[in-house]
């Protein structure tokens, strides 16, 4: 797919979300109603004594659930996209198009995420700095940040499409999607940072690719990364490469199981 193809599907996508602008109010109040819980909720654990975890204190938590707001607003994909149009028999439509379609899907991706993202992520971060007192990262931070959570965008898309491909072999998808949502909620920091889980737990999900989706970007967003940031985004991208060949793999076997029948 050229680059200004793809291009004009991010912008169609952006298009798109600008019929639904009633919904950024809400939007934004709802994520700035769950910051708030979970800054309660977080400065209540703080009180215990011995509760900063590898001089990770409170301050430096509230930025990471608030970056954490703000990356969850970027990385959105729709799982039962396959299912719909397989169920309607759409899909056969879509095959033909002079295009990739999961490339169509990433660059429609892309555009929901940066609209939701700048206004609804971005916002709910500014509220949380003006009436909650959450500090803002570093603008060095924030640069290292946008690059990772490019690569976690990526990633996240890798995923959601294999998780959702499985429609071409299962017309129930209901289970696939909640083992979805509690592996990415669980296993890439998001939720509770590697920090706090035990010693043996954060190794198994280190060697893993989920906490590239969330707790990397979330660490280089905070400042606990230091120096590491070029480190973790090579993390990043040598994870990325399996991951879409194994997609492309998916995606193949998924072709092969469609049957265009007509005259």
């Amino acid at each position: 797919m050229r680059p200004t193809v793809w291009l004009q599907f991010v912008k169609i996508a952006l298009l798109a979300r600008l019929a639904y602008r009633a919904d950024i109010v809400l939007s934004v109040f709802r994520s700035s109603l769950f910051l708030l819980v979970s800054l309660s909720v977080w400065r209540a654990l703080y009180q215990n004594p011995g509760a900063d975890q590898e001089h990770v204190t409170y301050s430096s938590m509230a930025t990471y659930v608030a970056g954490a707001t703000l990356l969850e607003s970027f990385l959105t994909s729709d799982p039962s996209y396959f299912l719909r149009k397989i169920r309607t028999g759409d899909i056969a439509g879509d095959l033909l198009k002079p295009y990739s379609l999961p490339f169509a899907l990433l660059a429609q991706n892309v555009g929901t995420g940066l609209w939701r993202a700048a206004t609804g992520g971005l916002p709910v971060v500014l509220v949380g700095f003006f009436l909650m007192s959450v500090p803002l990262p570093r603008p060095a931070d924030a640069v290292w940040f946008l690059a990772s959570a490019a690569l976690a965008g990526m990633l996240y898309f890798c995923f959601v499409l294999m998780i959702s491909l499985t429609a071409f072999w299962t017309l129930e998808m209901q289970g696939f999607h909640d083992l979805q949502w509690a592996v990415l909620a669980f296993a890439s920091g998001s939720v509770v940072p590697l920090w706090f889980m035990p010693d043996v737990l954060a190794k198994v999900l280190r060697a893993l690719p989920f906490q590239q989706m969330g707790f990397v970007p979330l660490t280089l967003w905070t400042g606990q990364a230091g120096d590491s940031g070029p480190l973790l985004l090579l993390g990043q991208v040598l994870w990325l490469i399996p991951m879409v060949g194994l997609a492309a793999l998916v995606w193949r076997a998924a072709q092969r199981r469609v049957v265009i029948q007509g005259g």
